[in-house]
């Protein structure tokens, strides 16, 4: 399929989502959030894919936010949306939820400013990876807006809630190293080296057995909302498992000492 504001490769087995708008710094627009939607179903629906990466194009941003410009241009009627406007907004409150739930690993390489509301892209990702240039800047009340695209969702699971609270408070503006400490990333790189590291990790992760995986994340999300460990399913979850040949793979590589390889069956 071909896409005018993002670019979605497949190297081995990873999916490579680029927002590719650098003349905007990245900034998200209706259309761009169509195409990054039907790229993750792509993904979603693609065996080959055991890993998901979205990054942005350039030095400067990963995404700056929703493309105010653009978001004139359809008020004042100057432009017309990609698709109906109904369809245009579904894409955008739709994109967040189902980039959380996609039951393959995710990762955010994160390679310049992330600013407003594409702090929803990078919090939904299972794993945030920061160039050392990275700057986070979540301003939200310095345009007098709310947290929007999950922000108020994601953020306080990922931070807790006085933290959260803080960091959208204060519109501080976070270079990586603090995103770091705050918890907010999980690693930070050299600049030059945050694609291969990003790709060789994803890599690493997704050669898991695919199954296991999806119902590992599955858990994890559940436990959010589960009053006790008894509502978790493991058991059901443990069974379906040890009915895939990867758990058989498993379990011959163990007695033999080697790698397993995961097949995804």
């Amino acid at each position: 399929m071909s896409y005018k504001e993002i670019i979605y490769n497949k190297e081995g087995n990873l999916g490579i989502i680029t927002i590719n708008r650098p003349e905007r710094m990245n900034a998200l627009t209706y259309l761009a959030l169509q195409e990054m939607t039907d790229a993750l179903e792509d993904a979603a629906c693609d065996p080959q894919v055991r890993a998901l990466i979205f990054t942005g194009t350039g030095d400067r941003a990963f995404s700056a936010g929703h493309d105010f410009s653009h978001l004139q241009g359809i008020a004042s009627g100057e432009e017309k949306l990609a698709a109906s406007q109904q369809e245009s907004e579904e894409s955008i409150f739709s994109f967040f939820p189902r980039l959380y739930e996609l039951e393959k690993p995710t990762l955010a390489a994160i390679n310049g400013v992330v600013a407003v509301g594409s702090f929803g892209v990078i919090l939904a990702c299972d794993i945030r990876i920061a160039s050392d240039k990275a700057r986070f800047a979540p301003r939200f009340l310095k345009r007098s807006l709310l947290p929007h695209n999950g922000v108020s969702w994601f953020l306080p699971r990922l931070l807790g809630e006085s933290r959260a609270l803080e960091l959208l408070y204060s519109d501080d503006i976070l270079d990586a190293e603090q995103a770091l400490k705050l918890g907010l990333v999980s690693h930070v790189v050299p600049h030059d080296k945050l694609m291969e590291f990003t790709k060789e990790y994803a890599t690493r992760i997704g050669n898991g057995p695919p199954l296991a995986m999806a119902l590992t994340k599955r858990l994890i999300h559940q436990a959010f909302s589960s009053p006790s460990p008894r509502q978790q399913n493991e058991e059901k979850y443990q069974q379906q498992c040890h009915e895939t040949e990867d758990f058989k793979e498993a379990v011959a590589a163990f007695q033999e000492k080697r790698e397993p390889i995961f097949r995804g069956h």
